[in-house]
């Protein structure tokens, strides 16, 4: 008997659990739970107990009962934190016994910035594989909201999590066009995301057309914090495949700097109906291996749907060097100054080659010598000081 011929036992299948922190995971949880994901467990968890109430998911957790009695954390991460803090033990129990916890948030509120990373961080010691999917405000909301997100990504490295997958609100924006509705841009974070957890959650089932072992996906996301690339493609009717792929590269989060060329494991989830041409397959590898030339090695897999009719799905996960600190440009010796005191209040800008922020990777556009796309006060070596 082969090895593909010998069947999974529940112990052979890695039990997870995905849980949604605060009301925009709660949220997105709910998305999941509607699709009917049967690969993992959902649990939700916040500290307001009116939005418990309201949610459909079976399990639930209130944390922070002596520290908001039942009400949000208002904005504040270390109310939410301190809530956590407060339930470590009621969390550790939740999580016990699983091999792979996500972790849902829509980073800028109190609840998401200050109890995700705790829930990382026990999730992390119980020895789970600790991914992070997490939504960041908008420009608009304020630099405050702004702040506390990027501090909270920050601690959620430092707290264990294994895979950080951020995805700024302005850049889903540009997907809907200038006259998206800040609820449009939430759901289609919330559709994106749950996509993608549970394209991750299916890529090991046995219930796969293509399948990879989980410890392949755990090599490819563990201690990968910071060095993540997601996208996603769809396409529709007699090219449906190719409008995917086309869709896949053009996805608004290709532009985070973070998504180059460089990176070291890939991937390739493709979602068609049940009897989809095999070949597919071969040509997504074969489109990706010439989009991504340097990436060390490539996963691929595959889920039908009856439901998907003629339309085509492709994700697309990376992980590796995509986040390479940039050189300093080595400068010719300069004669001896008297050192001059540096203001604390002034900004150090970065290197020239990390000025071109999301173009990077694109032809310059020039004007009179300028690069165009670097913003004026870098390009000028303008100094910006505080008041």
């Amino acid at each position: 008997m082969s090895q593909a011929d010998i069947p999974l036992t529940a112990t052979d299948i890695p039990r997870i659990k995905i849980v949604g922190v605060g009301a925009a995971g709660i949220a997105a949880l709910s998305r999941l739970h509607a699709s009917g994901l049967k690969e993992a467990q959902l649990c939700a968890l916040d500290t307001d107990a009116t939005a418990l109430a309201l949610s459909h998911i079976p399990e639930k957790l209130m944390i922070g009962q002596n520290v908001t009695r039942g009400l949000s954390a208002g904005g504040e991460a270390d109310v939410g934190r301190r809530a956590a803090e407060a339930d470590r033990e009621r969390i550790a129990q939740a999580l016990e016994g699983f091999k792979f916890v996500f972790i849902i948030a829509g980073l800028g509120g109190g609840t998401a910035c200050g109890a995700s990373p705790v829930v990382a961080q026990i999730a992390s010691q119980s020895g789970a594989l600790t991914v992070v999917f997490a939504s960041m405000p908008f420009m608009v909301e304020g630099a405050r909201r702004h702040r506390q997100s990027e501090e909270a990504l920050k601690v959620l490295r430092l707290c264990g999590a294994d895979s950080i997958f951020a995805l700024p609100g302005d850049l889903l924006m540009q997907s809907l066009g200038a006259d998206a509705t800040a609820p449009e841009v939430f759901q289609l974070a919330g559709q994106w995301i749950c996509r993608a957890v549970g394209a991750l959650c299916r890529s090991f089932s046995p219930r796969a057309a293509a399948m990879v072992d989980f410890g392949s996906v755990q090599k490819m996301l563990v201690g990968k914090a910071g060095k993540t690339l997601f996208s996603i493609g769809r396409g529709e009717g007699k090219d449906a495949f190719d409008e995917a792929l086309t869709n896949l590269m053009d996805c608004p989060l290709m532009r985070i700097p973070q998504a180059t060329s460089h990176t070291g494991t890939l991937m390739v989830y493709l979602c068609a109906r049940p009897d989809f041409d095999i070949s597919l397959l071969n040509k997504l590898s074969a489109f990706i291996a010439e989009k991504f030339p340097f990436h060390a090695t490539m996963l691929v897999c595959a889920y039908t749907y009856e439901s998907l009719g003629d339309a085509v799905e492709v994700y697309l996960f990376g992980t590796g060097d995509a986040a390479k600190p940039v050189k300093a440009p080595t400068e010719p010796p300069r004669e001896p100054t008297k050192k001059q005191p540096v203001s604390q209040e002034e900004f150090g800008f970065v290197s020239t080659q990390a000025q071109r922020g999301y173009f990077d990777g694109t032809q310059p556009t020039l004007r009179n010598g300028e690069d165009l796309d670097v913003p004026t006060y870098l390009r000028r070596n303008l100094k910006i000081v505080l008041n």
